[in-house]
């Protein structure tokens, strides 16, 4: 038993002899040995070193380098299990000054980790790369494994402030080589910092395949990260620019307790615009605990809060909180040619307050290209009137929409903005138990064009309305709208509770007559039955 053990433990030394550590110091020298003692002095440097799985970079903290740090399957040998890794060593932060290119480029690899470091573009205009910039364009159909992105800040990029994936689809500056289709599989960005980039703040992508039923990327969380200021392009009007946080042709992902605000000001899309945290083209995704706010947009649409877009199913937000924002609290959209359907999603206990500051937008907001099998419950939205804008509760844009539900939810409208609106009569909805207040005398429900005062004279055709409230919900709304800016602690909010009178408290529907998956608690973190009627809104505490 002996001799085994000491064989096992020879075995694990052998292994981490083989592991080497290269380290940088701006007082070091490019023709020392790379040692802790005797450091090297360039990021140029480490591209004549052939790196195997389990070597260490590290880089000096509170040191500057300047350049790129580059990476690729011809300088290294990557393995998932046991990766490579980009560190510091000493106190504070190292920073990168790339200039006019990407701080950090990886290419063609898996197995990488990045840690605690701070990457700085020339300035966001002149820049053409991104922060980290970590790719796969080879091609076939390999997704390379294991990517970690740790407490890193990205800002003065072009591009994004962080970037992983296979070659984008449509963003100007990139070509996909012809096979080149698929990214990364196993990737978390966590407590990262992405500032002052042009097109995005953070973006996972690849390049999708119109009709295609397969994703290039899988298995993705960002996590504990914050996107602001990333302006967008005002000279680009193609399509989008200036996004927060957008997870792209992905299957399997999560984005949670991230913030994202006063991004997109300069966007100049005039067929789309950009969004403060969205995923797009993906499957089976998670946003939650997040809260995105005051984004904007210079262009003809957007600038909203949260989205689902272009093809995204079986996917969910909950727990979030968008407000003051140009476009719409919560958006599905679909355009015509989306690479997938988009359908079988859920919105439940988010909160929208004051967004539709721009265009016409509704605080949940629905349509494009035929959508099918969405259920909005037990959120609430508040919409407040805005001097250029024409702001709506619900707003389902022109489509032959199908299943399309509104359970539990409270609508709170300002005087003269309309609690629901859908463009034409061809959508199929329902809506039931939900609490509708408009601060007009007489509630505005349209459909195609034409107006009703109340919400069962709005049934007709394919639309439904039943045990719905006309009431005060009489929710806190303090006016003063609140910014937490820690999502861990979005609990917190003091809107948006029901006061003790209210008449919404167990006046919902139960998750069986919704036909919904149960969850253990509410917004603020009371628990919730799972059998009898739940709450209106995002409150359950009993009255």
């Amino acid at each position: 038993m002996r001799i085994v053990i000491t064989m096992l433990l020879l075995g694990l030394m052998s292994i981490r002899m083989i592991a080497a550590e290269y380290y940088l110091s701006n007082f070091g020298h490019d023709s020392y040995d790379g040692s802790k003692e005797k450091p090297w002095k360039t990021l140029q440097r480490l591209y004549q070193q052939s790196l195997q799985p389990g070597d260490a970079i590290y880089l000096a903290g509170g040191h500057a380098f300047y350049g790129t740090l580059y990476l690729d399957e011809k300088s290294c040998s990557a393995d998932s299990k046991n990766p490579i890794i980009i560190d510091t060593w000493g106190q504070g932060r190292p920073k990168i000054f790339a200039g006019d290119s990407s701080a950090i480029l990886i290419r063609n690899l898996g197995g990488i980790e990045i840690r605690d470091i701070e990457v700085i573009g020339r300035n966001r205009m002149a820049n053409r790369g991104s922060g980290i910039r970590i790719i796969n364009d080879k091609p076939g159909n390999q997704q390379l494994k294991h990517i970690r992105i740790h407490n890193v800040v990205a800002h003065g990029f072009k591009w994004a402030g962080i970037f992983v994936g296979g070659i984008p689809t449509d963003d100007p500056g990139f070509e996909a080589p012809e096979g080149c289709r698929f990214g990364f599989r196993d990737v978390l960005i966590d407590s990262c910092s992405a500032f002052d980039n042009v097109y995005y703040g953070i973006h996972v992508t690849a390049h999708w395949k119109a009709y295609d039923n397969q994703y290039g990327n899988a298995n993705v969380v960002i996590r504990d990260c914050y996107a602001w200021d990333n302006p967008g392009d005002p000279t680009y009007t193609k399509n989008h620019s200036g996004s927060g946080i957008m997870l792209d042709d992905c299957e399997n992902g999560i984005i949670e307790y991230c913030v994202a605000f006063r991004n997109g000001a300069l966007n100049a899309g005039q067929t789309g615009g950009p969004i403060g945290i969205w995923a797009h083209a993906s499957t089976n995704i998670k946003i939650q605990y997040c809260e995105s706010f005051s984004n904007r947009t210079g262009g003809a649409a957007d600038g909203g809060g949260f989205d689902f877009d272009g093809g995204v199913t079986h996917s969910v937000m909950q727990y979030c909180y968008s407000h003051d924002n140009d476009g719409a609290g919560y958006l599905m959209w679909n355009w015509y040619g989306a690479p997938f359907r988009l359908g079988d999603n859920v919105i439940r206990y988010c909160i929208s307050e004051n967004d539709c500051q721009r265009h016409e937008y509704g605080a949940v907001h629905l349509g494009g290209a035929p959508i099918s099998n969405i259920t909005v419950h037990n959120n609430v939205f508040v919409t407040r009137a805005a001097e250029d804008a024409s702001p709506r509760g619900v707003l389902v844009a022109p489509g032959a929409h199908i299943n399309i539900r509104f359970f539990n939810n409270v609508f709170l409208v300002d005087k003269n903005v309309p609690l629901v609106d859908f463009k034409d009569d061809l959508a199929e909805a329902y809506f039931s138990h939900n609490g509708f207040w408009s601060l007009s005398q007489q509630p505005l429900f349209y459909r195609a064009k034409e107006h009703y005062g109340h919400p069962e004279e709005w049934t007709i055709l394919n639309q439904q309305m039943e045990n719905n409230l006309m009431i005060d919900p009489l929710i806190v709304t303090t006016h003063t709208n609140e910014t937490i800016g820690y999502p861990h602690h979005l609990s917190s909010l003091r809107n948006f509770r029901l006061l003790p009178h209210s008449s919404l408290f167990e006046a919902g529907l139960a998750f069986d007559d919704m036909q919904v998956s149960v969850l253990g608690f509410d917004f603020f973190g009371n628990p919730l039955p799972k059998k009898g009627a739940l709450s209106i809104g995002v409150q359950q505490t009993v009255k």
